[in-house]
């Protein structure tokens, strides 16, 4: 390889598995795309995460216009609608 370093965006959200289902199933709904099908068990709790262009369509469902959300989060939402749109 030639050092080329290729990034890609993605979403994740930690929880519980009820919470992670209902994420899974309002970004389906709203974006009218399939999402992954795995939430797998992680630590205690729950994973669902999403990559590539599904990400950045989902990062822009949920950060484009929101008015409350964690800095650093808000931040790195708005960097990769940025570098991805």
């Amino acid at each position: 390889m030639n050092g080329i370093v290729r990034r890609v965006p993605y979403f994740s959200l930690t929880g519980s598995k009820t919470v992670c289902l209902q994420l899974k199933s309002f970004l389906e709904k709203e974006l009218d795309e399939p999402m992954p099908p795995n939430i797998v068990f992680y630590i205690r709790s729950y994973l669902f995460m999403v990559s590539d262009l599904r990400a950045v369509k989902s990062i822009k469902l949920l950060y484009s216009v929101c008015t409350i959300a964690l800095e650093r989060k808000l931040q790195k939402a708005f960097e990769i609608m940025e570098e991805f749109h």
